[in-house]
C-alpha cells in the first residue's frame, strides 16, 4: 500500500511545476508515518479471533468441569451407601468372608476412582482458571484503546 501511494505522488508532482517537488519528502514522510496507523487495523481482528478460540477452550473445559464434578458426586453417594452397607451386613452376618473380601475389593476399586476423579478435576480446576486469565489479557489487548 505504501509503495502505491508513493507511485501516485510521483506521478501527480510530475504534472506540477518543479517548485512544488520540494513537497515529495513531506508528502513521503506522511506516508511513511500513516502507515502503521492503516495496518494497526487488521491487528484487533487478529487478537478477537484468539480471544473467541479460548472462549471456546474455556467453554469446553468448564463442561468437562462440571460433568466431572457431578460425576465425583454421583460416585461419592454410591461409595458412602457401599461403605453404610458394609458395616450394617458386618453387624448382622459374620459367615459370609467370600462376599466381604469382594465387597472389600468392590469399595477399594471405587474409593481409588473417586480420587482419580478429584485429581483429574483439580487439574481441570486449575487449566480454566489459567485459561481464564489468557482470556482476560487477550480482551484487554484487543479491546480498542
Amino acid at each position: 500500500m505504501f509503495v502505491i501511494l508513493i507511485a501516485q505522488t510521483l506521478r501527480l508532482l510530475r504534472r506540477f511545476e518543479p517548485v512544488k517537488l520540494k513537497l515529495l519528502p513531506a508528502i513521503c514522510l506522511v506516508a511513511l508515518f500513516a502507515q502503521p496507523l492503516v495496518a494497526g487495523d487488521a491487528e484487533p481482528k487478529a487478537t478477537s479471533v484468539e480471544v473467541r478460540l479460548l472462549e471456546i477452550d474455556l467453554s469446553v473445559l468448564l463442561r468437562q468441569y462440571e460433568r466431572l464434578k457431578t460425576e465425583i458426586a454421583e460416585a461419592s453417594f454410591k461409595f458412602d451407601l457401599m461403605v453404610m452397607e458394609a458395616s450394617v451386613e458386618n453387624g448382622k452376618e459374620s459367615g459370609k468372608e467370600v462376599n466381604e473380601e469382594a465387597r472389600g475389593k468392590e469399595l477399594e476399586s471405587r474409593a481409588r476412582r473417586l480420587d482419580w476423579f478429584r485429581t483429574v478435576a483439580d487439574t481441570l480446576r486449575l487449566e480454566a482458571l489459567k485459561l481464564g486469565e489468557q482470556l482476560e489479557q487477550a480482551k484487554a489487548k484487543s479491546s480498542p484503546k
